[in-house]
């Protein structure tokens, strides 16, 4: 079973047409990078993944769920987390702390098991002496840590960054993938990220370029 299966997905706004027969096999574990021009539909290819859009035509299926399917789009929901470009649009709590555990805390989780992923989530992303910090007084690249982090908690089988750090700083950024690549390698986990720095394809498995509304993907 591929992690994420695509076949002859298109997708429109309205009469404007984005992606046009896009074919894709990635396999668990792998890391896909999504590349192309502004505008090109790379955020538009995420989210369909992430199952937050639906495909106007064609098959998508992730972690084995059909994601035009209500009910398998909501089980799919367990088993990947997002992480946005602007993080401030997805920390809800009140200190770093409390932000981190949110996840856990949705998937239902016992209480020691919460306060043990969210202390092993502070130490993994350096995090551990800003617990007690309020989010909006964080810097960009420990607002982007906190987000990482919330994401990790939840413990996805997917992970999907939509130029998660376009607003970094080059030292902050590799700081963030280099996170993201050790966990990679840890947990088998299964990354699609958006970027459009050269830099950052050196960590993808497979990449997918977009371009004139259809997709050429490549083996790294």
């Amino acid at each position: 079973m591929y992690m994420v299966e695509m076949r002859n997905v298109s997708f429109s706004y309205g009469e404007r047409v984005v992606l046009e027969q896009i074919q894709l096999n990635m396999k668990k574990g792998a890391w896909l990078s999504i590349v192309g021009e502004n505008g090109s539909g790379k955020s538009t290819l995420a989210r369909l993944v992430a199952g937050l859009l639906l495909p106007t035509a064609g098959t998508l299926r992730v972690c084995g769920f059909d994601t035009a399917k209500d009910a398998e789009r909501g089980a799919l929901r367990q088993k990947i987390a997002y992480v946005f470009q602007n993080p401030e649009n997805q920390i809800v709590g009140t200190t770093v702390e409390e932000d981190i555990a949110f996840g856990a805390e949705n998937l239902g989780l016992p209480r020691e098991e919460i306060l043990a992923r969210t202390d092993d989530a502070l130490t993994r992303f350096a995090l551990t002496n800003l617990r007690r910090k309020e989010p909006h007084l964080l810097s960009g690249g420990e607002m982007q840590r906190t987000a990482l982090a919330g994401a990790y908690v939840m413990r996805p089988e997917l992970l999907i960054l939509d130029e998660a750090c376009a607003q970094l700083d080059p030292q902050n950024r590799r700081q963030i993938w280099e996170h993201i690549a050790a966990l990679k390698e840890e947990t088998g986990l299964t990354v699609v990220s958006v970027s459009h720095y050269v830099d950052e394809l050196r960590f993808g498995d497979q990449l997918l370029f977009l371009k004139d509304k259809t997709a050429e993907v490549v083996e790294g």
